[in-house]
């Protein structure tokens, strides 16, 4: 890479690494934003020229006006989704198998399965909680290798060097999370982690992630080595691009459409 290439790329590590979900990743682009003068309409009294954003659980719309924009105008607006093909706890999702405690899993879009087997999993997501005030919507993220889909050894699939690796979604995709006397319920681990009651655990989405950071390899510091690749970088692009053009405002209204569920079809 040339030297700003190289700049460009860098910049892009901390936020793949801070996203490890569509809801972080919407997060990660409001501080962007709003570090950069954008402000939350939701919270705004009035529609006034200038930069804003609107924002709902993965998805996130920005744009910036200028007194000289007008109706008639026209938009330049760069689309991207903040999904990727990944793995989804069930609403039950307990299992025990064979002295272990697993976590039921459903695969979330076009996942590459042999991508996530041996690799240390920690786990994010969002929860809805109930509180005295009524329901509300909270983040988590656990940064520990608390869960693996390991693969078998070859003296247990001794026909795998000959036939391949056949994974099937439902026996094989069911993350190890402890010993059958170690491990709490997943709903417990949630009441834990947020530190209220597990009756008030309402609903979750919660995925496991890659605890591997982004990083710049190859020899000559070619490339980008990361998760989520698909589509958190079209998603951080697009936010630099519209934080340039804010600066340098044209004849056009730059926007940006960040949306989730692109990878089950975009029907949310």
């Amino acid at each position: 890479m040339t030297q700003p290439d190289l700049a460009v790329a860098a910049s892009l590590l901390p936020r793949f690494d801070a996203s490890p979900t569509p809801y972080h990743a919407v997060e990660t682009v409001i501080a962007q934003l709003e570090t950069a003068g954008f402000i939350d309409v939701s919270k705004a009294s009035a529609l006034v020229p200038g930069r804003q954003f609107w924002h709902d659980g993965g998805a996130l719309i920005a744009w910036a006006t200028s007194p000289d924009h007008h109706a008639a105008s026209g938009y330049r607006i760069v689309g991207a989704h903040t999904d990727s093909p990944n793995l989804r706890i069930k609403p039950s999702p307990d299992n025990q198998t064979a002295g272990w405690k697993q976590l039921g899993v459903e695969v979330y879009g076009g996942a590459l399965l042999n991508s996530w087997l041996d690799r240390d999993l920690g786990l994010a997501g969002r929860v809805v909680v109930r509180t005295p005030d009524g329901l509300t919507v909270r983040l988590f993220r656990d940064d520990r290798p608390i869960l693996r889909l390991p693969q078998l050894a070859i003296h247990l699939d001794d026909e795998i060097s000959d036939k391949g690796l056949k994974l099937n979604r439902q026996r094989h995709m069911v993350p190890v999370w402890g010993g059958i006397a170690s491990a709490a319920d997943f709903r417990s681990y949630l009441a834990t982690r947020l530190d209220t009651s597990v009756d008030d655990i309402v609903s979750w989405d919660a995925m496991p992630f890659d605890l591997a950071p982004a990083a710049i390899v190859g020899l000559n510091e070619e490339f980008i080595a990361t998760a989520r690749v698909d589509n958190q970088l079209s998603c951080f692009l697009a936010v630099d691009a519209l934080m340039a053009a804010a600066e340098a405002p044209g004849s056009r209204i730059p926007m940006i459409g960040l949306f989730d569920h692109e990878e089950v079809g975009s029907v949310s």
